[in-house]
């Protein structure tokens, strides 16, 4: 069998491709502040997701301008209830040892943009950001969900200088105290 010297060419191109994303991403590991982030876990709704849990931050908007944002009326019917609420797009900005958003004018689909809704009965300390940072679990790791009461979810993130932030590693905070778990 004959070994065509173009298809090396190609294997050899995206190898190196594939190795310079990796080591990008050891290189802002290691280099960039790293911070634990509460979070919230929710299904995804795709099917080919796998072991993978989809994890929303969790961020201090009291210091976000209603007056900036899209105001959306309270309403109900026979079987839905929607309240009070207020959306925004921010940028999550790294200050102070903590992720905060700032409002941004930028355009949904873009890569630092995040939507963002607080609705009135919900405590502005804790408020979702809307978009999911996804972190592979192994199969066979045992996890905690759902979390016991008084728990809360956190996540070790490294921040990179443009993106989302990457998850390192999950823990469980109860009593002011942080459980790192093991979910390789």
């Amino acid at each position: 069998m004959k070994i065509n010297s173009n298809a090396l060419l190609v294997c050899a191109i995206q190898l190196l491709l594939i190795s310079s994303i990796a080591g990008k991403y050891l290189y802002e590991r290691s280099t960039r502040p790293r911070i634990w982030i509460q979070v919230s876990q929710h299904d995804p709704e795709s099917p080919m997701r796998g072991r993978y849990l989809a994890l929303q931050p969790i961020v201090n908007a009291c210091g976000l301008n209603k007056a900036d944002a899209n105001h959306i009326e309270a309403y109900s019917n026979d079987t839905y209830h929607q309240p009070e609420a207020w959306d925004w797009r921010v940028k999550l900005i790294l200050k102070d040892g903590t992720l905060k958003p700032v409002a941004s004018d930028e355009e949904e689909g873009a890569r630092d943009s995040y939507f963002l809704q607080l609705l009135a009965d919900e405590d502005c300390k804790k408020a979702s950001v809307h978009k999911d940072i996804e972190m592979y679990i192994a199969e066979n790791a045992k996890t905690p969900f759902p979390l016991e009461k008084g728990s809360e979810l956190w996540m070790e993130a490294t921040i990179p200088p443009a993106g989302s932030p990457r998850a390192v590693r999950l823990a469980i905070k109860k009593d002011g105290v942080m459980t790192p778990l093991n979910l390789n």
